[in-house]
């Protein structure tokens, strides 16, 4: 890796200023007691998350949640406004793909849903001014046309393989629609510097994401066949995960003592056994995802690391920011918001 740099050590200083910059526990406990949205954002205002909700003069949760799907796009453009070097901007180009994976995933729900879950104001989609359009879908092909029309070729040919809109197929396709995406992301991680360390943390992503399956189906008792886990974890095979799935709630902790996630299991089995309440896999999945991404990435400099850990970073913000918000403007104890977050 190149240390002197001056591309890297300006960059460098400036995701480290960000960095410093992060939304905190202690604000999101003060800012969930408070009685409005708004005085909730000022109780953020010392993040770079806050101050950007407080500067759109933020008030409502719905403008909130407008607001906080374009917050990564321009505190990534901030970022990567003074000429960083190219390998960092094609990890952050791959990587907010993300938000048009999602966005495609709504547009097929709603294909076969009554119920109108959002899309998101990110990605290639949104930027290429499709998104109304995308919206308006009423079969596979007329996404297939927005997709190619942004240069989501291999995401195109995933919808266009569905031949009969039904919920099972869907989900197949939703399956496929991850595998390619971190597909995609591993192969610009493998071109840079630092891309064993990069990739490692890629393989940990999509084994959280794998055990989050994994614990849902055995807590419910419910199979998981290999098709519904994701290729490309840095522990699990989808074989290996579908024969955990057929396990009893009390082995898994131990058939997974050996690994990092040991921890995490043992965590979800002990706080599900006294609430009986499946969220508590989501927040202790998000939690660990957090802290073993950030011991990998965080302590690295002058390296494209820097730019995907900033950006799992404040996806982690966005969704905590918008979960305290919403519980402010609905009047939700906090007591109900550490289900999702850790408060």
């Amino acid at each position: 890796m190149n240390l002197v740099s001056t591309s890297y050590a300006f960059t460098t200083a400036l995701f480290k200023a960000e960095e410093a910059k992060d939304l905190s526990m202690a604000m999101m406990k003060e800012a969930v007691q408070k009685p409005s949205v708004e005085d909730a954002v000022i109780s953020m205002k010392g993040s770079s998350i806050g101050t950007y909700l407080e500067r759109n003069l933020v008030k409502t949760f719905e403008e909130a949640n407008r607001c906080l799907h374009r917050y990564m796009k321009d505190a990534l453009e901030h970022t990567l406004t003074f000429r960083p070097p190219r390998e960092m901007v094609s990890i952050a180009e791959t990587f907010m793909v993300k938000f048009d994976i999602l966005n495609i995933k709504v547009a097929l729900r709603r294909l076969i849903e009554s119920a109108e879950a959002p899309f998101t104001e990110a990605g290639r989609i949104f930027e290429n001014g499709f998104l109304k359009e995308l919206s308006q879908a009423q079969a596979p092909e007329d996404i297939v046309g927005i997709l190619q029309r942004c240069s989501l070729n291999p995401y195109a040919k995933v919808v266009e393989n569905i031949y009969d809109i039904e919920l099972r197929h869907v989900v197949r396709a939703e399956t496929k629609l991850d595998e390619i995406y971190f597909k995609e992301l591993e192969k610009v991680l493998g071109k840079t510097d630092d891309s064993s360390l990069l990739k490692k943390a890629l393989g940990i992503m999509v084994d959280l994401i794998n055990l989050r399956i994994l614990l849902r189906a055995v807590l419910k008792n419910q199979p998981a066949k290999e098709d519904v886990f994701i290729t490309g974890g840095e522990m699990f095979s989808p074989h290996k995960l579908s024969e955990l799935a057929e396990s009893k709630v009390q082995e898994l902790a131990g058939m997974l003592d050996h690994t990092r996630y040991s921890t995490l299991v043992r965590e979800v089995m002990r706080d599900y056994d006294t609430k009986k309440d499946i969220r508590v896999v989501e927040k202790a999945v998000d939690c660990h995802q957090l802290r073993l991404i950030r011991e990998l990435l965080s302590p690295k400099v002058f390296s494209p690391a820097m730019v995907f850990w900033m950006l799992i970073e404040k996806e982690w913000e966005v969704r905590s920011a918008r979960l305290v918000l919403k519980a402010v403007s609905e009047s939700i104890p906090a007591s109900i918001l550490s289900d999702y977050i850790e408060m």
